[in-house]
Formats: C-alpha cells, sequence, structure tokens
C-alpha cells in the first residue's frame, strides 16, 4: 500500500477531519482514507492526436445530419427567446 505525506496542511483542516473522524468513529488515519476514496474519477484525457469532446459532438452531429442551416436556427431563435426574457428586480430587506 501506498503512504502519502501532506505537508503545510493547516491547523484548521486537520481539525475538521479530527471532528469528522470523531463523529463516524474512525481514528484520523481512518477517516482521510474514507475522505479520499470518495474522490471522483475524472474521465481520461484523449490520447495525443486523439479527438476530444467538441470534434466527437460535431462528428456526431454531422453523422445525424445536423446542418449549419439548423445551427443558425437554433441560435436565431435563441436570440429571440432571449428578448422576452425578463429579470426580476433584487429586492433587499
Amino acid at each position: 500500500m501506498a503512504q502519502l505525506v501532506v505537508r503545510n496542511l493547516p491547523d484548521e483542516i486537520k481539525e475538521r477531519l479530527k471532528r469528522r473522524a470523531k463523529r463516524h468513529g474512525h481514528s484520523l488515519e481512518a477517516e482521510v482514507r474514507h475522505v479520499l476514496a470518495e474522490v471522483p474519477e475524472l474521465p481520461p484525457l484523449p490520447a495525443e492526436g486523439g479527438e476530444g469532446w467538441a470534434t466527437r459532438l460535431a462528428r456526431r452531429m454531422s453523422e445525424i445530419g445536423v446542418t449549419k442551416e439548423d445551427v443558425d436556427e437554433l441560435e436565431h431563435n435563441i436570440a429571440e427567446g432571449r428578448k422576452s426574457w425578463r429579470s426580476r428586480p433584487v429586492e433587499f430587506d
């Protein structure tokens, strides 16, 4: 198993972790392992020279027949819709 040393950790963060560990009935070390285990997995980066998400999106749109005219019409409709949007004034007590 790997070990991790965290230098210059602010005292406040250590204290918060200790309180959290106590609440969960864990040691500080066990709580930190739990917190780190909950870090979400990021999607892999595209391989060098691979396609990014925008390239894949453009290719898929082309495959299903979305044209430049379709995109232009969508942008026009959005712009027209925004003309009628109303924001409410902010009220302060």
